[in-house]
């Protein structure tokens, strides 16, 4: 994939012959059709797309509070991206096949959040309320004050 900056002729989305433009985050890109390749994948490769693929799996149910975890960790990439990228350098425990979650490693936020002040919790038949008010007070991924 090669990147460009207002190109020959300025940036372009869509096909070109074997070529592809568009923007994502701000990030102006361009790169060619992929090839369907007739190579088997190597032992290296079938592990890799098997840690990543769980990894995935694994996080997809938990894509709204990613969203939410993950924002401000997503730059030049997306928060589920961030926490995928996360779980696998930290929180990927076992060999292939045979993969787990180390759920001491594993986050679900990362970066610095405020504090909640006031805070309460109702909880009726079918519904669970929480109430707070914002403070100026931040704290980081170890509940230390920032």
């Amino acid at each position: 994939m090669g990147k460009f900056n207002n190109g020959i002729l300025g940036g372009f989305n869509g096909k070109v012959g074997n070529v592809v433009g568009a923007t994502w985050k701000g990030i102006t890109y361009m790169k060619a059709v992929q090839n369907t390749g007739t190579k088997k994948a190597t032992e290296k490769q079938i592990v890799q797309r098997a840690k990543f693929g769980f990894a995935a799996k694994f996080l997809q149910p938990l894509y709204p509070v990613i969203q939410i975890g993950f924002k401000t960790q997503g730059v030049k990439q997306s928060a589920q991206n961030a926490a995928q990228a996360h779980l696998l350098n930290f929180a990927l425990a076992g060999e292939y096949p045979s993969f787990a979650v180390d759920f001491e490693n594993l986050y679900l936020a990362k970066g610095s959040i405020k504090v909640a002040d006031s805070a309460s919790v109702n909880a009726d038949a079918d519904q669970i309320t929480f109430n707070w008010s914002d403070t100026d007070k931040a704290l980081n991924i170890h509940g230390n004050e920032q």
